[in-house]
């Protein structure tokens, strides 16, 4: 079971989770592995920020489950709104972090690393690469906050270990939180230990939302790729089935184009020579007959572009021939060159935007 923020209450202007104004520590709870690299820009780029990380910090751990966020920047026992705005802060910048981690013999002892936020292309958030939760296996208070009906609980410091309630021992936050609950609407105790020096306060229980968290247990449920064999039991199915997915190509590829010009595809999504060099180095690396399906892609899509009614290309030719026939006479030479620098020009053109949206993907 894990605590997290409840919906309403994770992005207003508080953005945390807190029990009657208490916060606990932020946990790593899951470490997001990002989708292995395999390409050559990739190899060199995850190469270079190994190396740029290296110059930096020295040899640089990085987070492990269970980690307690102990510091974050300068931000101590940071909240989930403090972390991401550091988060975005330190966008594509290295950002220090101190960690508590647990031993094997059961010690704990602080670690520092670095991390790099990365901006998501699919939401444009900066993350870290990995998953906060609240740490409510033990009692420690990370902060104490205001909140609408509720009043911070003064003079209990950041870092303090709670020790009882209302008189009841506590040894982890569900417990506290428990208690919080029972005496909803009182005037409670709460005693804590600082830096081995015990200290207590006292609060009154709000009637309105005392508890700003709620539990969800995470199942994770696995999923296998889904595939489907195509196989053709003799050389004329065979045939056919290479002519029917070689149609289906081309007309995708005319349908994308049509896109385009509709705006519903944006320019960004077409890949260039850069793209298909990338794409074919880490096909390659699979098996034969999906190196075999990608080059067979690759010509129909060449095969397109090669029809389009641009002067340079086949399909210009094609268009030229087709007005001199109905014509009955040759196009003029001035004509005709002026065209041809022009759909030069447009190609060109197209070829360096696509470039640099495939370099753009590859890089960054």
């Amino acid at each position: 079971m894990e605590v997290a923020p409840v919906v309403d209450n994770f992005r207003n202007e508080y953005d945390l989770a807190n029990f009657c104004s208490l916060v606990p520590r932020l946990k790593v709870k899951a470490i997001y592995q990002p989708p292995k690299v395999v390409s050559l820009f990739g190899r060199l780029k995850k190469a270079i920020l190994r190396q740029s990380l290296s110059e930096q910090a020295g040899e640089v751990p990085a987070f492990q489950e269970g980690d307690i966020l102990v510091k974050v920047a300068a931000q101590e026992l940071p909240n989930f709104r403090q972390l991401r705005e550091l988060a975005t802060e330190f966008k594509n910048k290295p950002m220090p972090v101190t960690v508590l981690r647990q031993n094997e013999d059961g010690s704990e002892q602080a670690v520092e690393i670095t991390v790099l936020p990365k901006s998501d292309p699919a939401t444009g958030r900066v993350l870290m690469g990995i998953a906060a939760v609240l740490d409510m296996d033990s009692p420690v208070v990370a902060q104490a906050i205001s909140m609408p009906g509720q009043t911070a609980i003064s003079g209990l410091p950041a870092g303090a270990t709670v020790v009882a309630v209302d008189g009841q021992s506590v040894s982890n936050f569900y417990e506290v939180a428990a208690l919080f609950l029972k005496n909803k609407g009182q005037k409670v105790s709460v005693d804590y230990r600082f830096n081995g020096v015990a200290g207590g306060a006292a609060t009154d229980i709000s009637e309105y939302e005392p508890i700003h968290a709620k539990a969800s247990i995470a199942i994770g449920i696995p999923f296998a790729d889904l595939t489907h064999e195509f196989r053709a039991s003799n050389p004329i199915e065979a045939t056919q089935m290479g002519l029917k997915k070689a149609w289906q190509f081309v007309w995708r590829s005319y349908v994308t184009l049509g896109r385009l010009f509709q705006r519903s595809v944006p320019v960004s999504a077409l890949s260039g020579p850069v793209g298909i060099i990338s794409m074919t180095y880490q096909v390659a690396g699979d098996s034969l007959d999906h190196y075999l399906y990608f080059l067979g892609l690759i010509s129909s899509c060449l095969a397109v572009m090669n029809l389009l009614p641009l002067p340079v290309l086949d399909g210009g030719h094609i268009v030229i021939l087709l007005i001199e026939k109905i014509s009955g006479k040759p196009i003029n030479e001035r004509i005709l060159a002026m065209a041809m620098y022009i759909g030069m020009a447009l190609l060109l053109g197209l070829v360096l935007v696509i470039t640099y949206n495939d370099l753009i993907r590859l890089l960054f």
